[in-house]
């Protein structure tokens, strides 16, 4: 086996030797070798059958990033050919090559650029790629790593087959004259080139990490395999990493946890701890727009934050208790300007021994009403000390039209900054006795809204709506049943069903729209209280 140092000589000797060669646009590049691809890829046939092999036994349906001509997918459908698999892939050549060799097969190409493509949520029981992502810097894939950890259902696994860098120096090198082709080549940011940018394994598994998978194991033989699996709920701490890098974990400490990475900065990763405070991540999140603020700020305050999913009727509750010296980010949605009544009831039965709160509530660009209000009076009662609170845009939840895409580049970079601020604010003990929010008292009224989903024809009585119901207003043993006095209006059955049989009123909808239409208007900005 070639050592380390001989490889990384070759490295800047072929860096040399190819510096005036010119950057190919990603597409191009494939499509112009289209004719060999299949040979000249045929070296990686043992790991072709491997992500066959390590698939979930009950797998039915991929999501396949980069699937080129579908190398991997003919051993997946030699083993399963009922898999249903959805392909992505910037090559339009690719995918019709693709399907030529699998008429037959389940399978629904997309020609597009898949850090763009929306993969939705809980929808995967399984997303692979296969030597594609060492193409992009790590900023982007933190960002997709994220989208396909929410798109994934619990226990599904995320495949990565990739090309790994041997050394930190072969990392930072790429890197550099990466960056510094498409600077001297004037090349747009949106453009994507074909340049190999490899991260160590440390530094793939960090990103992993960060986005919340468990790292199952790792596979370093024809090509390096990661398998990293959705667990909401796992053992917490990790106590050890043993060959062949299976996670070992203490069984008797109950907790959820989403064990994230230090920031990238530099090739250079530090860890930050304070051994006297610990920091959770309590999140009422049905349809995934709370989650993904409360993961970009709770990311940015504390890398090592442990996640509470208050959605999960299978919770105990009463089974958290903190302490003073600890910190609890508690992530809401506004229901019509008010916390979600279930929301309230789970936050009351937790022990809070006077943890710190940081209050964080999310609005469809409407307006979050008395919220805050209700949220800092459940939890002052409940024993914690509300020491600040951010006010956070996200996408509405029900008519998506408003506040589309958001939380958004802007978002992300405001919630990071309000982290920061807080976090230095209560280091220093410079935060305020009394925090004083909006909101009335007493509350505005809230019924709920007349948009309850109801069950199409498509239903296939899978049942996963009702698993994943916060309020179990559906029927598991008929899911097309619902409890419309208990359903919440959450939306959560419309986001998570795999046949997308659940709906609400095309009419209601559109009545909605025109109701909110002015008042959802504009760009909303987030705001800190302190």
């Amino acid at each position: 086996m070639q050592s380390s140092e001989k490889y990384m000589q070759d490295l800047k000797q072929w860096l040399r030797d190819t510096a005036d060669s010119p950057m190919e646009e990603m597409s191009e590049f494939f499509t112009k070798r289209l004719h060999d691809y299949e040979e000249h890829m045929s070296v990686w046939e043992e790991s072709y059958q491997v992500f066959a092999e390590v698939l979930p036994l009950k797998c039915q349906k991929i999501l396949d990033l980069g699937c080129g001509t579908g190398l991997e997918l003919d051993k997946i459908w030699q083993k399963n050919p009922d898999i249903e698999v959805t392909g992505i892939d910037l090559c339009a050549g690719m995918l019709d090559k693709l399907l030529e060799k699998h008429p037959d097969k389940p399978l629904t190409t997309i020609c597009q650029d898949y850090f763009q493509y929306d993969p939705g949520y809980d929808q995967w029981d399984a997303v692979i790629s296969f030597e594609s992502l060492h193409h992009f810097l790590p900023e982007r894939k933190k960002e997709l790593y994220r989208k396909i950890y929410c798109s994934l259902k619990e226990k599904g696994v995320f495949i990565l087959g990739d090309y790994i860098a041997c050394c930190d120096e072969e990392e930072e090198l790429l890197r550099t004259v990466y960056l510094n082709k498409r600077k001297q080549s004037a090349i747009s940011e949106n453009c994507y080139v074909h340049f190999d940018i490899p991260l160590t394994l440390e530094h793939e598994k960090d990103l992993l990490q960060d986005a919340g998978f468990v790292i199952e194991k790792i596979l370093d033989g024809n090509a390096t395999i990661i398998i990293a699996s959705k667990w909401t709920r796992f053992p917490f701490p990790i106590l050890q990493i043993s060959t062949p890098c299976c996670i070992m974990i203490d069984t008797n400490k109950p907790l959820y946890s989403r064990k994230p990475l230090p920031l990238w900065s530099n090739i250079t990763y530090e860890k930050e701890r304070n051994p006297t405070m610990s920091v959770y991540s309590i999140t009422f999140s049905p349809t995934g727009g709370t989650q993904k603020v409360a993961d970009l700020f709770a990311g940015s305050f504390c890398p090592d934050s442990v996640y509470i999913d208050l959605t999960d009727c299978e919770t105990d509750f009463r089974s958290f208790s903190f302490c003073e010296n600890d910190t609890c980010i508690i992530s809401i949605p506004s229901y019509g300007g008010r916390v979600p009544a279930i929301a309230v009831s789970r936050l009351r039965q937790m022990k809070s021994g006077g943890a710190a709160a940081i209050l964080i509530v999310v609005y469809g660009n409407r307006a979050y009403d008395d919220t805050f209000a209700e949220l800092q009076d459940t939890l002052t009662d409940a024993g914690f000390s509300c020491v600040a609170a951010v006010a956070a845009v996200a996408e509405h939840s029900i008519m998506r039209q408003f506040a589309a895409g958001r939380p958004d580049a802007q978002d992300e970079k405001e919630l990071a900054d309000f982290a920061g601020t807080i976090r230095s604010k209560m280091e220093s003990g410079t935060l305020s006795a009394h925090l004083n929010l909006p909101g009335n008292r007493p509350y505005r009224e809230y019924s709920g809204v007349p948009m309850k989903p109801q069950t199409g024809k498509s239903c296939n009585k899978c049942g996963l709506c009702a698993t994943k119901c916060p309020v179990q207003a559906i029927s598991a043993a008929d899911p097309s049943k619902t409890d419309t006095q208990n359903c919440i209006s959450c939306m959560r059955c419309i986001a998570v069903c795999p046949q997308k049989a659940r709906h609400v009123s095309k009419a209601l909808l559109a009545a909605g729209s025109m109701t909110l239409k002015k008042a959802c208007g504009g760009y909303k900005k987030n705001e800190l209280f302190l």
